[in-house]
């Protein structure tokens, strides 16, 4: 477990979640549709390449896909094409759970306070609905910020640059959870004090290099976590 001790200044007002493989266990699923959706196009693809890509807008992993593999750029309607395809493959699919453990972490900082954001490159209404089910009343519709919601998705700090407006707070008053190194270094270039909470496949060097101020492995460590910096 890495502990990068940067003092956090101000006090936390707001905590932002990643939602995929976060508060979510959807990622098993993501990987699966990829690796399905990639297959039928003959395009060489690993459920490394999904973990590593995770946190990107739906049509910018087809292009970073295809642009690693072919050396071109897909057409916007080829592109369009896989990524309905991908969704029609996610619906196929055994319904969504939330990770273990995440609803009481919700509940703490809910119990304290504390304003939750929720920021995904994903733009699936059926998911974020299915968020919504799971941590009623605690994540609110207007405090998601979705792929659709950005022009410039993870790792870009966009994302979370767009929620901490939303909330109304600036970058010290917030800490970030994620799992994937792309939304690890999007929220490391919005200056704002990451945990990595890693729920996949990948070493914790992964998560480490990409920025991330604290690494866990589970809910119940990442809330002792937590513990320390909202009181």
């Amino acid at each position: 477990m890495k502990n990068n001790n940067r003092k956090i200044m101000k006090k936390i007002s707001a905590v932002l979640f990643d939602m995929d493989g976060v508060l979510l266990d959807t990622m098993p699923l993501h990987e699966a549709a990829w690796s399905q959706l990639f297959n039928e196009e003959n395009i060489p693809f690993d459920a490394e390449d999904a973990y590593l890509n995770e946190g990107r807008t739906g049509i910018s992993m087809i292009e970073t896909v295809y642009h690693k593999t072919k050396g071109s750029t897909p057409s916007k309607e080829y592109t369009h094409k896989l990524y309905e395809r991908k969704k029609e493959i996610m619906k196929r699919f055994p319904p969504v759970v939330e990770i273990i453990g995440m609803p009481k972490v919700l509940e703490f900082l809910y119990s304290k306070g504390i304003k939750i954001g929720v920021v995904t490159g994903s733009g699936q209404r059926n998911i974020i609905n299915k968020l919504q089910q799971f941590y009623d009343k605690i994540v609110i519709e207007e405090n998601i910020i979705t792929g659709l919601d950005v022009k410039n998705g993870k790792p870009h700090p966009e994302p979370y640059v767009k929620a901490l407006d939303r909330v109304d707070i600036t970058a010290e008053e917030a800490i970030v959870i994620e799992n994937a190194p792309l939304g690890v270094e999007a929220a490391k270039a919005a200056n704002i004090f990451t945990i990595a909470i890693n729920t996949g496949i990948l070493d914790d060097k992964v998560l480490e290099e990409a920025g991330a101020n604290r690494v866990c492995k589970d809910s119940e460590e990442l809330l002792q976590m937590l513990r320390d910096y909202i009181h």
